[in-house]
C-alpha cells in the first residue's frame, strides 16, 4: 500500500515537472521569437537609415 502511494506521488510529481518545463520551454520559445522578429525587423531600419 505504501509503495503504491509512493508510485503515484512519484506520477504527479512527474506531471507538475513536466507541466512546468512545457511552460519554461513555451515562455522561452516566446521570447525567442520576439526577440528574432525585433532583430529581424529593426536591422533593415538600422541599415536604412544609416
Amino acid at each position: 500500500m505504501r509503495h503504491h502511494r509512493n508510485a503515484c506521488t512519484r506520477r504527479v510529481l512527474l506531471v507538475v515537472v513536466l507541466l512546468f518545463v512545457e511552460l519554461f520551454v513555451e515562455l522561452l520559445v516566446e521570447r525567442f521569437v520576439v526577440l528574432l522578429v525585433v532583430l529581424v525587423t529593426a536591422h533593415p531600419n538600422t541599415i536604412g537609415s544609416g
